[in-house]
């Protein structure tokens, strides 16, 4: 089966978002269901290569969307950790207590 260039487009978003393809086949309500559910899935086809690459695609962007939040969330819990331990340096230094300071 041919398909246009905007069915294809639409493929490839739609496994951008990770749809499933029953989702896809109703997003793109094609006259062929069963044919299009068949090109689909067989990879000897360019519907299936323009469907994997969008899942592809939209792994790979969530992958380093969820690197990006790790690595900002480490950040902060180092600055947190930091902080806490200037705070607890400043009190220390207030109550004229010395952090090294060990009572015998």
């Amino acid at each position: 089966m041919t398909y246009t260039k905007e069915i294809l487009e639409r493929v490839k978003n739609a496994g951008i978002l990770q749809y499933d393809i029953d989702k896809v086949i109703n997003l793109v309500n094609p006259e062929d269901r069963a044919q299009f559910s068949f090109d689909i899935t067989n990879e000897e086809t360019v519907l299936c290569f323009v469907y994997t690459e969008g899942l592809n695609s939209g792994k790979y962007k969530i992958d380093v969307a969820n690197y990006k939040l790790a690595a900002a969330e480490a950040e902060l819990k180092t600055l947190e950790v930091k902080r806490e331990k200037e705070v607890a340096s400043m009190i220390d230094e207030y109550l004229g207590e010395s952090p090294n300071k060990t009572e015998v």
